[in-house]
């Protein structure tokens, strides 16, 4: 057998499979050879698809077992050249190998920094990530990434270890700069850019091993190991057992009859795997064409469409592709020693399982919404029509759940862990989260129906509240009105809303009101435009819904509230309205204007006697229902704002339905307080002015966490207020003059708030700095001492609460501090690596903007950081991440302790 051009390959030298035995393996099949302790090792090569290279696959056997260097003992790359050549290692050859091919990567390195521009250097990627998911756990000891999509996070990271081999907290802010790659970028890379840098990165490498090997062979007079076509990774190692010269006569016809039998079972097997191989190779083609129907640039209906039968033609092939290997997966249980992919061959039962029922939920689903893609009909269904079209595809969703309930039970039984990382990265990056978006997608799908009406429990009543954040409250605002919307069939009744102050019925008992508001605002008893003084939204509408029952002859079957911002955000996805008496449009640019003013009443008014100052809102409720109801709104562009809306808490809703609460609760819909497993903080304001000056008043956190002493963090809070109000010196809470032309909206005013901040239970208040508040500033003309109150009586779970009372002036600034000692477990180990992890969640307050937050880290001296967040600032052992919570924030940094 013939070596190389330049290099002759020691393993032409020895003996190789044998002709006919090799001519008897179909193409992709593995080569099994026997090592001592009986250990067998296998390596694929595949003729038919050159860029699974045996080489490269090799390459990345080696390197993905590279943290356990004694698996690679008896590779046959073990004994190259190279290795050999490594000195100052112990004699154990898998880390001698691994040694020399860390070796040939740090010199890989571009010589010059990363360019900077629009697009990503390439050459950097594939280095960077190469160096985060293989070297750098090699040669710095960090932990291995779970997948390349991890590895992304790492690459900045990892490219400054190897660029100036010193942890990367002792680095300036300009040499961190100047290796800047990914750091900046919005969200994390295609996973076909990170297989394109894997691939070119891992061939890269390749070449600089083979040019390696070649230059010793040529330089020691020594056959070369690693062969340029891989024939090593075929041939038996010098160590395998060889055949006595002389063997009984038994034992010769015993090896004959077993080599006739062998011969009769490749002969029918190989008829078996061509079949199957055939089968695989049309049902990887129905695969690529369906992933390019999704991935095209074609509208979402039309990809939806195409999808569809796409979808049941991969299906098809993949049930006569299970059909063919499932009597032989019995064999899987047997193969778990087989290197790399042991994993699935263990696991094989439970992947043709999760395939197949994920195949047929996808499939049963995409057949049962199929009338919703016809003559592009989505956007110009009403709700009835829409909800009517769910119910008819109802027992199919429920079918094509029940499927993907059985998928979930598979993939419960997979461990992660030891699959290939190619699978791996499948199932946890890829497949998870499209199983829990299916998972979810089917929840409402099935639901929605139940919930607007159009089941057998009959129509659905839901209580609206109308929250005003100039006026803010914990929950968005303080109401200030109410109505109910009546849906049945999807057909939606116009709300009527009515002035909150006419919603209570004195004849009815009134709890007790929370002690702030009977102490500051003289409120004795909790009355129903007062129930969003609970920062936790599930007990605003319990109580609301309860007091609403005073005035009301019927029960609702959820609470839904919403504030100014949330008619901003559907406004834009409706365009402007047309408010009757109106002569200008009501848009998203004027709408708030619009409200406030509306309150303002004109001599007509007031001479009208059937004038209501917010009668406005049922002009507009009314107008835009009309519009949504018309199918004149795309359904699309009024998800993406109800998407908004949720998320950046300006419309939070309650539903008795335990299918679709568990599903708002899991998205964070409902409002509720969830303080997590870490640090936590929420700051929710309440104004007690009796006035709107909410509006003009600027809110920004600083946080700033000691970790130097890992047994006893602490945590300072400095919370300031800006009061845009024009300049005042003094404060009448109550019974105040009013300013001209604000009798009806009083904006310009001092600004009282009563400030709750919520921490992990088990916090202490080790210090504080609070405001001294005069008497004569206050309704009962008491005055309030600086002080921080430890509140006991909140009642949320995992929480511990505290608060205190704020007056701003118009024209000035408030800010309070707060030390805190926090618990130990807002540290968290990693027990097999060491790693620290802080991890911080900060729940935004509903109904306030993008409040500007500062997070300051004080880590150990000495600790090596491992990974922040990529807007940080790292100066020695702090962490600055400036930030907004236009939405809620999760804030991780991870560390070794010195």
């Amino acid at each position: 057998m013939p070596g190389s051009k330049s290099v002759i390959c020691r393993w032409a030298k020895r003996q190789m499979w044998p002709n006919a035995l090799a001519a008897s393996h179909p193409p992709g099949l593995v080569r099994i050879y026997r090592l001592p302790k009986t250990e067998l090792h296998i390596y694929h090569r595949n003729r038919v698809m050159p860029s699974e290279n045996p080489q490269l696959e090799a390459l990345k056997f080696i390197l993905e077992n590279s943290v356990h260097p004694e698996r690679l003992d008896a590779h046959p790359w073990a004994q190259s050249l190279m290795a050999i050549q490594e000195e100052g290692v112990s004699d154990a050859p898998g880390l001698r190998l691994v040694r020399a091919i860390s070796g040939l990567f740090v010199e890989s390195m571009p010589a010059i920094p990363p360019r900077q521009g629009k697009r990503l250097d390439t050459r950097w990627g594939e280095f960077g990530l190469l160096a985060a998911q293989y070297f750098a756990p090699i040669l710095h000891g960090v932990p291995l990434p779970a997948s390349l999509r991890e590895a992304w996070g790492r690459i900045d990271t990892a490219i400054l270890l190897f660029a100036y081999d010193k942890p990367v907290n002792a680095l300036s802010l300009d040499e961190k700069n100047a290796y800047k790659l990914v750091a900046d970028e919005p969200e994390i890379a295609p996973h076909s850019t990170l297989s394109d840098w894997h691939r070119k990165g891992l061939q890269r490498l390749l070449v600089s091993i083979l040019a390696r090997e070649a230059y010793l062979a040529k330089s020691l007079s020594r056959p070369a190991v690693i062969c340029p076509d891989g024939r090593e990774l075929l041939a038996p190692t010098k160590d395998s057992p060889r055949l006595k010269k002389r063997s009984s006569p038994v034992w010769r016809w015993v090896t004959l009859v077993f080599f006739l039998l062998l011969a009769g079972l490749l002969t029918l097997g190989g008829l078996k795997v061509r079949r199957v191989y055939g089968q695989a190779l049309q049902l990887r083609q129905g695969v690529v064409e369906l992933q390019g129907i999704i991935t095209s640039s074609a509208g979402n209906l039309e990809r939806a469409r195409q999808a569809g039968p796409a979808l049941t033609t991969v299906r098809a092939d993949f049930l006569v592709l299970k059909a063919e290997v499932e009597p032989y997966l019995w064999l899987g249980s047997w193969l778990t020693w087989v290197p790399e992919y042991g994993g699935e061959l263990q696991y094989s039962r439970e992947l043709v399982e999760y395939a197949d029922a994920l195949l047929a939920a996808a499939d049963i689903s995409a057949q049962s919404l199929a009338p919703f893609l016809e003559k592009d009909a989505l956007d110009s269904l009403t709700p009835a029509q829409l909800v009517k079209l769910l119910k008819q595809a109802g027992p199919g969703l429920v079918e094509a759940r029940q499927e993907l309930e059985r998928a979930t039970a598979a993939r419960a039984r997979l461990q992660p862990e030891l699959l290939s990382p190619r699978v791996r990265n499948l199932l946890v990056d890829e497949l998870d989260p499209l199983v829990a978006l299916m998972s979810d997608g089917l929840t409402l799908a099935i639901e929605m129906p139940r919930a607007m009406g159009a089941s057998s429990d009959g129509p659905k009543t839901y209580l609206l509240l109308a929250q005003n954040e100039d006026e803010l409250r914990p929950t968005g605002g303080f109401i200030t009105a109410a109505g109910v919307i009546l849906i049945q069939d999807g057909s939606i009744v116009n709300p009527v809303f009515k002035n909150s102050g006419y919603l209570e019925d004195w004849d009815r008992p009134y709890p007790a009101a929370p002690w702030q508001l009977s102490h500051y605002m003289n409120s004795p008893v909790l009355i129903f435009r007062d129930t969003t003084w609970f920062t936790n939204y599930p007990t605003t509408a319990l109580y609301a819904e309860q007091l609403y029952s005073y005035v009301s002859d019927h029960s609702v079957d959820g609470v839904i509230a919403f504030d100014q911002h949330f008619l901003v955000q559907l406004l834009r996805a409706t365009g402007p309205i047309q408010l009757p008496g109106e002569t200008t449009l009501i848009n998203a640019d004027n709408v708030i204007t619009y409200m406030r003013a509306a309150k303002q009443p004109s001599p007509e008014d007031l001479a009208n006697p059937e004038w209501e100052y917010k009668n406005f809102l049922n002009d507009i409720a009314s107008v835009l229902l009309s519009k949504l109801l018309s199918g004149e709104v795309g359904w699309e562009r009024l998800s993406d704002a109800m998407l908004a809306a949720l998320n950046e808490r300006n419309l939070l809703v309650q539903v008795d339905n335990p299918v679709l609460a568990d599903y708002l609760a899991r998205q964070g819909w409902d409002g509720a307080v969830r303080p997590g497993e870490a640090d936590f903080l929420m700051v929710a304001d309440a104004n007690i002015g009796f006035n709107k000056t909410s509006a003009l008043v600027e809110t920004s956190l600083e946080y700033e966490v000691d970790l130097r002493s890992l047994v006893a963090p602490s945590a300072t809070l400095s919370i300031t207020h800006l009061n845009n109000a024009p300049e005042m010196f003094t404060c009448t809470q109550w019974g105040k003059s009013s300013i001209e032309n604000l009798k009806y909206y009083p904006i310009n005013d001092c600004y009282w708030t009563y400030t709750r901040i919520y921490k992990p239970q088990s916090t202490s208040l080790i210090d504080s700095i609070a405001q001294f508040i005069p008497a004569n500033w206050m309704l009962n003309y008491l005055s309030v001492p600086p002080q921080v109150d430890i509140l006991d009586d909140e009642e949320i779970e995992g929480v511990q609460a505290f608060g205190t009372l704020k007056v701003i002036p118009g024209g000035h600034s408030q800010t309070t501090m707060m030390r805190f000692g926090l618990p130990v477990s807002v540290i968290q180990q990693q027990p097999e690596s060491g790693l620290l992890a802080y991890r911080l969640r900060v729940q935004k307050q509903p109904g306030t903007g993008a409040v500007p937050l500062v997070i300051r880290i004080h880590l150990p001296p000495g600790a090596a950081l491992y990974h922040v967040p990529d807007a940080a600032v790292i100066e020695g052992d702090t962490i600055m991440y400036p930030a907004n919570l236009l939405t809620d924030l999760q804030f991780d940094v991870f560390f070794y302790a010195p």
